[in-house]
């Protein structure tokens, strides 16, 4: 087998390398969309890759067998650091000696990003596929990063008591700018320890507002705001798998610690799919640190991961 240089001639195979995974992911998440499965699409994604940076190719008895390509990016999720990113449409290996394939892409691709100064590695890959799961994990790559997908049927659920569901308005901004600071200021804390950001201003929420499609859903308790959960047409950093015209994504959620477990979330999940629904959107997304106990633990109770975004911090570059 032969690690060389991904050209255009192989942007065709390397597509429908892909697209074969895909399909057999959406045979494990029916909801996902389709749209992932045009040959024409991820060759045009990869063909504009290959136009700003490198690219990866596996060869063997002159058959492509895998490729890899990425994106450099610098302050990696809000970090210092400069990252070498890998999203899901841009690695693929066909089923024979997968484990093998990757391990040599990596061990090529590797190279290169330690040239560019990348202190970060990540790779997306497909929730269904175990064995590049295995691959990664043995190059030293650990989960970070989940994106999964629902339907939008109810969720059957108790009412929970002593709190009043319902849609944000402006009135209740001042409230919000105080929810979202304390839910940033969660991440920071451990174990999650992420860099976080100030989060949105009175004005920012404002204008979220305003928007025809999003929305904020809350939980009160008497006067106090205790939870909130937003929703608007797609999250910035998301995997493309699960964008459509009719998936909803949910961008943010926090529940404040002493109201936890008392059936708020669930319910604000619940509400604000009904909504949905009956506007016309069939699907409904989120991604979430895999490292966040609060978020793992909600948010795969009631979606499918279809995405796992894996990372290594190499420790001589570090």
């Amino acid at each position: 087998m032969e690690f060389t240089q991904l050209r255009p001639k192989h942007i065709q195979e390397a597509a429908e390398i892909f697209t074969k995974s895909f399909k057999r992911q959406r045979e494990a998440t029916p909801v996902l969309p389709e749209r992932m499965e045009d040959v024409l699409l991820i060759s045009g994604a990869i063909d504009k890759r290959l136009q700003s940076t490198s690219g990866v190719a596996a060869i063997e008895n002159e058959r492509l067998v895998g490729y890899l390509t990425w994106f450099i990016l610098d302050d990696f999720r809000g970090s210092p650091r400069k990252a070498a990113y890998v999203p899901v449409w841009a690695c693929g290996a066909v089923e024979e000696r997968k484990r093998e394939i990757l391990r040599g892409l990596y061990r090529y691709a590797s190279g290169l990003w330690t040239q560019e100064g990348c202190q970060t590695h990540a790779v997306t890959i497909l929730a269904y596929d175990e064995t590049a799961a295995y691959a990664w994990f043995w190059n030293g790559f650990g989960l970070a990063v989940v994106d999964a997908i629902r339907g939008m049927d109810e969720i059957p659920l108790e009412k929970p008591t002593g709190f009043i569901i319902r849609k944000a308005t402006e009135n209740d901004i001042a409230e919000l700018v105080l929810i979202e600071r304390e839910h940033w200021h969660h991440y920071e804390k451990p174990p999650v320890l992420m860099f976080a950001n100030t989060g949105r201003n009175s004005a920012e929420f404002s204008e979220f507002l305003s928007q025809e499609v999003n929305s904020i859903w809350i939980a009160a308790s008497g006067s106090e705001l205790t939870s909130y959960m937003v929703f608007e047409s797609s999250s910035e950093g998301a995997t493309p798998v699960v964008g459509s015209e009719t998936t909803i994504a949910i961008t943010g959620a926090f529940t404040k610690p002493e109201f936890r477990g008392k059936g708020a979330a669930p319910a604000l999940l619940n509400a604000s799919l009904q909504e949905y629904r009956q506007k016309g959107y069939t699907r409904c997304s989120v991604d979430f640190e895999s490292f966040n106990p609060e978020a793992a633990g909600f948010w795969t109770k009631y979606f499918q991961p279809v995405c796992y975004s894996v990372m290594r911090n190499p420790e001589k570059l570090i």
